[in-house]
Formats: structure tokens, sequence, C-alpha cells
């Protein structure tokens, strides 16, 4: 009864987050973003609703037009299949000179600029950065009882995680071949949702899961009270080595009692989750979205709690260029940015 109580508490409050996000529906649909102060609706493209990245940019879009700072701009926060519709939709609101924003992690920011971001040919120099909202851990989970005792032994087993692309998978490649020298290829990739991991785990069809997410992160909780498991630390040596190869991942220390079961503090991989827009997206716009973000950091994290943006984090997971406007907030409040 509880589960199920607490589960309509999340629905309700996230639910009334996309109401917020979404506006009133009065602004003008396809906001002029170039040559004059913007107004109307622009978009705010993430991951799926329901995601720390979808309620935290509609926390931002509520707060934002609470503020009244910009009164006829309403920031909208649309669920996108992936990074790649998002940040196309995004790279076509730059062609059509109309302003917009999309929240995904930095690794994917910094291939799309660089060209490397499959199925979106070409480099995208246009595409700047706003600023970092949040981290995500990469939790790898496995029976209690099981006889892997370190990422090393997962060479050979089936291992549970999201399809081939997602940000989390590629983290735990990284860490897996660059740390321990166990590629892709060395074991059987079992690519499934949370849900199937979580029962995966317990019905013994996988080995391993890799279960992404803020923290605690729910679904390693959730599994932890329904079956005894363990979850598998990344030595601190390879994490100070992949962070140093990739910038735009980190690692934390979770500590003891995190989750239950867990009786001693554990070193994971995370990767940086970042907001970005274009370059002729208006520079007030982007100055007081990042004004209501670094102003508002107590409320937003109220919203969720894995945004604790301020000025020792608001540059995480960003190694490439940032846009004009949140340049010029940096400047007026003495943070340095250093590319």
């Amino acid at each position: 009864m509880k589960k199920k109580l607490y589960s309509l508490c999340m629905f309700l409050s996230i639910l009334a987050l996309i109401l917020a996000g979404c506006g009133s529906g009065k602004a003008e649909e396809g906001a002029e973003g170039t040559g004059s102060k913007v107004s109307g609706i622009v978009p705010m493209y993430t991951p799926g609703a329901g995601g720390p990245n979808y309620i935290i940019s509609a926390g931002i879009g509520q707060i934002f037009k609470n503020s009244n700072v910009m009164p006829g701009v309403v920031l909208t926060t649309e669920a996108m299949s992936g990074v790649v519709e998002g940040t196309n939709l995004l790279i076509d609101r730059y062609n059509q000179g109309k302003p917009a924003f999309a929240a995904f992690t930095g690794e994917a920011l910094a291939q799309a600029v660089q060209g490397e971001l499959e199925q979106i040919p070409g480099e995208h120099p246009e595409l700047k950065a706003v600023g970092w909202i949040n981290s995500t851990v990469n939790h790898v989970v496995v029976a209690k009882d099981s006889p892997i005792k370190s990422m090393a032994d997962l060479k050979g087993k089936r291992i549970g995680a999201l399809p081939p692309g997602a940000t989390a998978t590629n983290l735990f490649n990284v860490v897996l071949e660059e740390g321990y020298g166990v590629k892709s290829s060395d074991y059987k990739h079992i690519p499934i949702g949370y849900a199937e991991i979580i029962e995966g785990i317990q019905n013994g069809s996988i080995d391993a899961g890799v279960l992404p997410g803020s923290l605690p992160n729910p679904n390693v909780t959730e599994l932890a009270q329904l079956y005894p498991i363990r979850i598998l630390e990344v030595e601190e040596d390879i994490l100070k080595k992949m962070v140093e190869k990739h910038p735009y991942f980190s690692y934390v220390n979770v500590e003891s009692g995190m989750y239950p079961g867990q009786d001693e503090d554990t070193l994971m991989a995370a990767f940086e989750s970042v907001i970005y827009t274009h370059e002729k997206t208006d520079e007030e716009l982007v100055y007081n979205v990042v004004k209501t973000i670094m102003e508002n950091g107590e409320e937003l994290r109220k919203v969720h709690p894995s945004a604790n943006i301020s000025k020792e984090t608001i540059l995480n997971g960003i190694k490439t260029p940032f846009h004009s406007g949140a340049e010029k907030y940096f400047q007026e409040v003495g943070i340095e940015v250093n590319q």
C-alpha cells in the first residue's frame, strides 16, 4: 500500500511539473530569437518524461515563469526519444533562427560539436553550452551471493544494460575496457530496461545489471528491498584516469547505508548532464536562464535532489564553448570559464 501511495505521489508531482513547464499555451508558437527581444514559446528538449533532466527542466521553466523576468517568454519541456532527436531539433531551430534549449549529457554535446554524434552528420560548432544541471551515477549491481567480486570478473558474463549508444552504456564500456581490459565483445550485452534488469537479477537471467540514476537511485533501492544485492566498486586510480581522458565523465563516493545491505562506501562512475543551446538564441534569454538556474538552487533541489547547482558545479562536464549570454552572467558573478 505504501509503495502504491509513493508511486501515486510521484506521478502527481511529475504531472504538476509537466503542466507547469508547458505554460499557459497563450504565447505565440515559434519564438523569434535574433535582432529583437525574444518572445513566445521556447522549447527545451530532454530525455523521456519522468527522468531527472525532464523534471529539472520543467522546474526551471516554472521558476523562470514565476520570476517574470521575461514576461513574453514561456519555456516548455518536450520529451524526446533520445539525444539524436533532441539535438537534431535544436539544429533545426538554429537554421530557422529560433531559440531553443536541450538538456542531455556533456558527452553528447561534445560529440555533436565535434561531429562524432552518431546519426548527426558533420560538426556543429553552432551548439553552445549553458550550464550543468545534474550527475547520473552508474550502479553496477550483482546478486549478493554472486561469484562476481570486481568489475574485472564481468568478462564472459551476461550483463543487462540500456541499448548501445546510451550514455550509461558508453560509460560502462569505457570503465571496463580502459580500466580492466574487458571489451564489449568480451561479455554478452543484453539490451533491456530498468524493470527487466531488476527482474533479471532476481531470477538469474542476467549476471549483472547497470542501473544509472541520481542518488539515491530508486531502482537500486527497490531491487535491494526485494533481493539481496551488492554494488561493484571501481578503483579510484581507474576513475581518475578515466576523468582525465573523458572530462564529461566523473565519479562519486556513495556512502555506506545509502541502500539496504550496502555496508561500505563505494566509488562509482558517473556522467554529467548539461543544458545547451545554439549561438542564435537571444543573449538576454540565455543570460536570464542561467541567472534563474544559479539564483534558485534551493528551489531546484526541491524539484529534484540531483540538481545540486552552484558556482562550484555549474561548469561540470562541459568542455565546449559557452553561449555569450552564459559567459556574460559568469563574468558578472566571478565564475572563470577555462576551455
